[in-house]
């Protein structure tokens, strides 16, 4: 019997201040990806309304956040042969748990020893299918130079196997409007997960210059977050 693969929700917030034309959107310039907004994965048990928020403080070092509104949810966009994956775990070498792991370098230095929920892989087919071999999948996982927004070179991938329930192609993003409850500074540094990320706010009127795919979902809500509707604008 084939088994159900699990859904993954990730969230996506859009933290405003301000009012009217004055309005401001808040963005973060990644040290190593570029221009982003706040976002991350919902965690089993966890609710996505909780999500959101863990994910807004934990990447902008605010606490004084609320949701102002649900925006909308859309199918993530994840490409024929895209897949998540669902529970942290080990690449290994070959299709069995007791093969060797695979560690991925990231930027030369940084090595993570295992794949955690909410990473963006690749399952890999030759010319007969997806290639899966005792109840695991062989998969890729990309490693990107980004050179700007829309500038992504790849420098390299990993190839390993997983088990086949620990990858999904269905996933959910869920967009929220949320908006401080005090004053802010106008720019900062805060060292979450990642170090050295620098954090501003750029007008609603202006294009920040956000990477692949966070354009996209902030054109889907630029009216609503202006205040003209109170949905987001699916782009199909």
């Amino acid at each position: 019997m084939t088994t159900r693969a699990e859904t993954v929700h990730k969230v996506t917030a859009f933290v405003t201040r301000g009012e009217g034309p004055e309005r401001e959107l808040l963005v973060f310039r990644h040290p190593r990806a570029g221009i982003q907004l706040p976002a991350g994965t919902v965690e089993r048990g966890e609710s996505i309304e909780a999500a959101v928020l863990r994910e807004a403080e934990e990447e902008t070092g605010l606490t004084g956040i609320v949701i102002i509104a649900a925006l909308g949810t859309v199918p993530e966009a994840m490409g024929p042969d895209g897949r998540m994956i669902t529970t942290r775990i080990s690449l290994r070498a070959e299709p069995r748990e007791t093969a060797a792991g695979i560690d991925v370098t990231l930027q030369g230095k940084l090595i993570i020893s295992e794949l955690g929920r909410g990473l963006t892989v690749r399952q890999i087919r030759d010319e007969t299918g997806y290639l899966v071999e005792g109840g695991y999948a062989k998969i890729g996982y990309d490693l990107y130079e980004i050179r700007g927004s829309h500038d992504w070179v790849l420098r390299e991938t990993v190839v390993g196997w997983v088990p086949q329930e620990a990858i999904t192609a269905d996933v959910q993003r869920h967009l929220f409007h949320l908006r401080t409850t005090g004053p802010t500074p106008d720019r900062w540094v805060h060292h979450g997960d990642v170090p050295n990320c620098e954090l501003y706010w750029v007008r609603l009127t202006e294009d920040p210059g956000l990477i692949r795919g966070h354009d996209t979902l902030l054109l889907d809500v630029l009216a609503a977050l202006q205040g003209h509707c109170s949905t987001f604008r699916s782009s199909g």
